[in-house]
């Protein structure tokens, strides 16, 4: 089997949305909101769509990565670092090593754009397989002055993210991903019932 990773084509937009929406569906709460950062990420002048790739199986998009900036706020100043989400791989594409080919090819076009790290919220059972590790180990926390499990980061360059105290910022486009426009988008995709898993 064929697995293909390339820059998303406008033709691809909603297939990803659609593929990104099947795969979080009734995860971790009932429905799902990643698709709308999907479809809001690419109008938003923090995407990074030069790091940003999907997955194509047999001319199906089986997988995405979506990169954008993110900042670390220090007493000195702030740090402009890379962020991604969703990373994910449709259910019937699971298994194949599609998401760990998605961050392997795409860490180093992160690294060649310039950035010192990556810090994510993730699977914390998942993403030290690929060399994450908890931003505690880096003195990092949210604006919150949190350091839960699934707050990770990858450093790009040696000592990339050991920034005592730093304060982790994500992207303002989380905060256009509201309950109203989640609303306008699902009335794009076929209904799925919503469960509690």
């Amino acid at each position: 089997m064929n697995i293909e990773i390339r820059k998303e084509k406008i033709e691809d937009y909603y297939e990803t949305e659609a593929m990104t929406r099947r795969s979080f569906y009734n995860v971790y709460n009932p429905g799902c909101d990643e698709y709308l950062l999907v479809h809001k990420l690419r109008g938003h002048k923090d995407y990074l769509s030069e790091c940003s790739r999907v997955a194509v199986v047999d001319g199906k998009i089986a997988g995405t990565i979506m990169y954008f900036k993110a900042v670390i706020h220090t007493d000195g100043g702030d740090i402009e670092i890379a962020s991604f989400g969703p990373l994910c791989v449709d259910h019937k594409f699971k298994n194949m090593g599609i998401g760990r080919k998605l961050v392997e090819e795409t860490i180093p076009l992160v690294k060649a754009a310039g950035f010192r790290g990556i810090v994510i919220f993730g699977e914390p059972y998942y993403y030290p397989k690929l060399g994450f590790q908890r931003c505690r180990e880096f003195g990092l926390t949210d604006m919150e002055g949190n350091a839960p499990d699934a707050f990770m980061g990858l450093e790009l360059i040696e000592g990339g993210l050991h920034i005592k105290g730093g304060r982790f910022e994500e992207s303002s486009v989380c905060e256009e991903c509201t309950g109203e426009a989640l609303e306008e988008l699902e009335k794009q995709f076929p209904p799925i019932r919503k469960i509690k898993q």
